[in-house]
Parts: structure tokens; sequence; C-alpha cells
């Protein structure tokens, strides 16, 4: 009895047809499509947008959790000096 005979002879039911399938890499090739079901473009901007939006999100988050979480907001010595400040700006500006 040659190998596998008796596999294929289990597999069969008598009085049925024995239909063959096409296996893996056989028949011709799918047709090309003719371009790709996303542009490369538009998936280049969704995951620009999402990393500004995650950034901003965990800024405005960092913020809101320092702002609530200190005693007194802002302290007194984080303040500019309103003078000292304008003359900077139009020095660096001229």
């Amino acid at each position: 009895m040659p190998r596998g005979t008796a596999a294929n002879q289990a597999l069969n039911y008598p009085g049925e047809e024995v239909v063959r399938v096409p296996s893996f890499g056989g028949g011709p090739p799918p047709p090309p499509s003719p371009e790709p079901p996303v542009s490369n473009a538009r998936v280049g901007m969704v995951m620009l947008i999402g990393a500004e939006t995650m950034l901003f999100t965990g800024l405005i988050g960092a913020y809101v959790m320092f702002r609530f979480g200190s005693v007194a907001w802002p302290s007194a010595h984080l303040y500019l000096p309103v003078g000292i400040t304008w003359v900077n700006t139009f020095v660096a500006t001229a």
C-alpha cells in the first residue's frame, strides 16, 4: 500500500467526488491594485496629528497636576520685573 493511501481513503466518503482545491502558490496571481487602500500621506498626517495630540495632552495634564498640587500658585519668586522684561524684549528684536 503506498504511503498516505489509507489516510486519503479515510477522508473520502463513498459515493462522493473528490474536489481538488489549489494550494498556496497555485493559480494565477491576483491583479495588482491601482493604489494602496490608504495613501502614505494620509497615514503620515494622522500619525502627526496623533503625536501632537498626545504631546499637548501630556503638557496640559502636567500643568493641571502641578497647578492643583501646589499650595500657592504661582509662587512669588516666579514673577518677572516688567520694566526689565520690556527692555530685554526690545533689545532682542533690534
